[in-house]
C-alpha cells in the first residue's frame, strides 16, 4: 500500500485515492510492528526477546524507518511532501529509539543468565556478534543524530546531501533492527 500511495503521489497527488492508500499503508505498517514484536516477544525460549519492550521498539523503529523513506523520497523527487515536518518526526524518534533501545539491553542484562549473555555477546562479546552491533548502532542511530542536532542547533537549512547522508544512515539502521 505505501509503493500505491508514493506512486500515487507522484500520478495524483492530492486526491482522496493518496490519501486513503496513505492511511492504510499507515495501519497495516503499524499492525505489521505490532504483530513481528508480540511474536517475537512471546518466544520463552529465547530469553533476550522475552520482554515487553519489544513490540514498542518495533512500532517506533517501523515508524522511524517509514519517516526516512518518505523523506528519502521528499528530498530526492520533491514529492511535495511538507519536509520539515518529516525532520521534526526523525528528531524526536531517533533520540527515543536510543532511550528504548538502551532500556532493552539493561532490562535483558538484569533478565535471566540467557538473556544476560545475550547482552554481553552483543555488547562486548566475539568480534562476530559485537561488532556489527556497534557498527550499526554508529551508523543507525549516532551519525542520524549529529545530522539532525546539526541541522537544528546550528545549520536550521540543511544541504541536501549532509541530509541524504543522515537519512540513509537512519535508513541502514532501521533495516539493520
Amino acid at each position: 500500500f505505501g509503493g500505491i500511495q508514493i506512486a500515487l503521489g507522484y500520478l495524483a497527488p492530492g486526491t482522496g485515492a493518496e490519501a486513503g492508500f496513505a492511511v492504510l499503508a499507515a495501519i497495516f505498517a503499524f499492525f505489521n510492528g505490532i504483530y513481528e514484536g508480540f511474536v517475537m516477544s512471546s518466544l520463552v525460549a529465547v530469553p533476550f526477546w522475552n520482554t515487553a519492550l519489544l513490540p514498542m521498539l518495533f512500532i517506533i523503529e517501523f515508524i522511524l524507518g517509514g519517516t526516512g523513506v518518505a523523506l528519502l523520497v521528499g528530498v530526492t523527487a520533491g514529492a511535495g511532501m511538507n519536509i520539515d515536518v518529516l525532520e521534526w518526526g526523525s528528531r524526536i524518534l531517533l533520540p527515543v529509539i536510543a532511550i528504548i533501545i538502551a532500556l532493552y539491553l539493561v532490562g535483558a542484562s538484569y533478565g535471566s543468565a540467557g538473556a544476560k549473555a545475550s547482552v554481553r555477546s552483543l555488547l562486548i562479546g566475539p568480534a562476530g556478534f559485537s561488532a556489527p552491533f556497534w557498527i550499526l548502532a554508529i551508523v543507525g542511530i549516532v551519525v542520524p543524530l549529529v545530522v539532525a542536532g546539526y541541522s537544528f542547533f546550528v545549520a536550521h537549512e540543511m544541504s541536501n546531501i549532509l541530509l541524504l547522508i543522515g537519512i540513509i544512515c537512519e535508513l541502514i539502521g532501521s533495516l539493520a533492527l
